[in-house]
């Protein structure tokens, strides 16, 4: 099991990728399924593209579950990265879905639950040393907000929260500021009593990992 695992989700332009502005290049992979700039000055200059030649880098774009699969046991077998991130993780299902768009029936839902779910759980098994930070997409459905699926099996069958012991909310207070909400609002975030002391907490992943870490014990 991944050392610390952390959900955070909501609406686009909520600052979900923006939280992720303190990490340290060094010792981060932050993999994305939509290639785009992270949101911060000077993000070019410490984040730049893996090349798989010379193992130099800390960004990885791609929606093949192959290629991110490789990826990912190759890290999990390394020393150097102690924190996976993957941003922007909505796009690697919705891509699948596109590009089977004309396929009909249940079986192709099926398979999209699959091969979205067992990434998940590759992500989840990761050697204890490693933290992962899943950052999604939000959507409302009829009786609360919730984790951005496509089709009804892995609302149904999977629950993908439910995967994470944290998961974090990024909303826009206003005048408040960018926020990680910490506990549900006829929504799905959650997080052990007693971990957060506030409703509302700062928007960096962070502090909020180092709390995490102190409220296990694990420094």
């Amino acid at each position: 099991m991944a050392y610390m695992n952390t959900l955070i989700y909501g609406n686009s332009g909520c600052g979900k990728t923006y939280s992720l502005r303190n990490l340290d290049p060094k010792t981060t992979m932050i993999f994305s399924g939509t290639k785009k700039p992270l949101p911060w000055k000077g993000s070019m200059r410490d984040w730049t593209v893996f090349d798989p030649k010379t193992g130099n880098g800390n960004l990885v774009y791609s929606t093949d579950y192959t290629y991110i699969e490789k990826m990912i046991n190759a890290i999990n077998k390394g020393a150097r990265i102690k924190t996976i991130v993957f941003d922007d993780i909505t796009h690697v299902l919705i891509t699948e879905y596109i590009n089977r768009s004309m396929e009909t029936g249940f079986q192709k839902f099926a398979e999209l639950a699959k091969n979205y779910s067992e990434l998940f759980f590759n992500l989840l098994n990761l050697k204890d040393e490693i933290n992962v930070v899943v950052v999604t997409h939000g959507e409302h459905d009829a009786d609360r907000y919730k984790v951005k699926t496509v089709g009804k099996v892995l609302d149904e069958k999977v629950c993908l929260e439910s995967l994470f012991t944290v998961v974090l909310r990024a909303v826009n207070l206003g005048e408040k500021g960018y926020k990680f909400q910490t506990q549900t609002l006829n929504d799905v975030s959650k997080s052990p009593e007693g971990m957060f002391e506030e409703m509302y907490i700062d928007n960096d992943i962070v502090p909020a990992l180092k709390k995490m870490q102190d409220y296990y014990g694990t420094i």
